[in-house]
């Protein structure tokens, strides 16, 4: 079976239908993107701007080639979830995310037998990062946010390596973080934080 590779773009444009011509309404996007390979790996490569969009990857695989998404996004209460289980040892799942805007909700979830790799760097305000990572394998997870009032809660959850690196860059709002590592466990964490209401921080470590 060949190697799947999907290169997606979505961008939002202004829609007037029956409305006058100086309304300003977004239009929606909803994309919804499942691949499942064996023995070939898949890839996703996906672009989009605009506002008020959904969009949902899910990888299934027990190649050697392992799997790969390649998000941006760019704009305004975005909704955004990625799935990946690879049941290879010998291969390896990455996610690579790159968002840009207030308001939006990632959540990653990560599972089986490989490696698995999360890289994130959200800039914005009131935006939150959601990732899991569970079952064997190495765990690797960098996260960046830089903004105000953004959620980050992490999970690493295995008996291997679980390693993750935190920088939250904050100027005037407070950030939350809650870390969660089980198994072999490194975990750094740099912080800028201009209080008022402080920076708070919850990590637990099994």
């Amino acid at each position: 079976m060949k190697l799947l590779t999907l290169i997606l773009l979505f961008l939002s444009a202004t829609v007037y239908a029956d409305e006058p011509a100086n309304s300003d309404q977004t239009q929606l996007y909803t994309a919804l993107i499942q691949q499942s390979s064996n023995p070939a790996g898949n890839s996703v490569y996906l672009i989009s701007a605009g506002d008020n969009n959904t969009v949902t990857i899910s990888q299934d695989t027990m190649s050697v080639n392992g799997t790969y998404q390649h998000v941006e996004i760019t704009g305004d209460n975005n909704t955004v979830t990625q799935t990946q289980y690879n049941n290879s040892s010998d291969s390896a799942s990455y996610i690579f995310s790159n968002i840009t805007g207030n308001n939006n909700t990632v959540s990653i979830s990560q599972d089986g037998t490989g490696t698995k790799g999360v890289f994130d760097v959200i800039v914005g305000n009131n935006n939150s990062l959601n990732a899991t990572q569970s079952g064997a394998g190495n765990h690797l997870l960098e996260a960046t946010l830089l903004g105000s009032n953004n959620i980050l809660d992490i999970a690493q959850l295995g008996d291997i390596t679980n390693h993750a690196t935190i920088s939250l860059t904050n100027a005037g709002g407070a950030n939350s973080l809650i870390v969660t590592q089980s198994g072999g466990q490194t975990f750094n964490f740099q912080q800028t934080c201009a209080t008022p209401a402080g920076c708070p921080a919850i990590v637990t470590q099994k």
